[in-house]
């Protein structure tokens, strides 16, 4: 497994969230840790290539619950990532919220990754 260079961890009044990104031949995982008190989203850009062949993807964003690590997973090779915004998540549920990179990034529409059923 490949490491990229860490970028510096941001720090805000809440707490510490880092970013990791490894390469493991063609896969691409991003861990993601998150010891602040609060809940964290964010939305970001993944891209491949340099120059005028660079392409850039919007990925989907879920929440990181306080205190805890998740990662992403992309079943191909980047060459990087740019955290581009960050959002307050809806309210705590106990469960993974999402939302569509596509959608109004200042109203978002959250969904619930593993929904319960009743």
């Amino acid at each position: 497994m490949q490491r990229v260079p860490d970028p510096p961890a941001l720090t805000n009044r809440f707490g510490t969230i880092a970013f990791t990104l490894f390469l493991e031949g063609d896969d691409t995982f991003l861990w993601i840790e998150n010891n602040s008190d609060k809940p964290i989203a964010y939305v970001a850009v993944l891209f491949r290539g340099r120059g005028y062949d660079m392409k850039t993807r919007p990925t989907e964003a879920c929440t990181v619950a306080g205190h805890r690590q998740t990662v992403e997973s992309w079943p191909y090779a980047v060459d990087g990532i740019n955290i581009i915004h960050f959002l307050r998540p809806p309210e705590d549920t106990g469960r993974v919220m999402c939302l569509d990179p596509t959608d109004d990034i200042d109203n978002p529409r959250w969904y619930a990754l593993n929904p319960t059923t009743n």
